[in-house]
């Protein structure tokens, strides 16, 4: 699961990330945090099945805990 992941971070006591729907309310807060994978992800069943392991990325965790001024 990614570092992100709202049960991950339950489970192990921590707080949700600002942008959490769960926190600020409003689904789109994804997208203003940037983390929405909206746009970047393909289904494995559109893929040959030689292009699945070159589409797998890891999108680093980068500080996505400051709000947007």
């Amino acid at each position: 699961m990614p570092a992100t992941c709202a049960y991950k971070l339950l489970h192990e006591n921590k707080a949700l990330y600002w942008w959490h729907p769960l926190v600020s309310g409003d689904p789109k807060s994804v997208f203003t945090a940037g983390i929405s994978v909206s746009g970047r992800i393909v289904s494995e069943t559109e893929l040959k099945e030689e292009e699945i392991e070159e589409r797998i990325v890891r999108w680093p965790m980068t500080a996505i805990t400051r709000k947007p001024k």
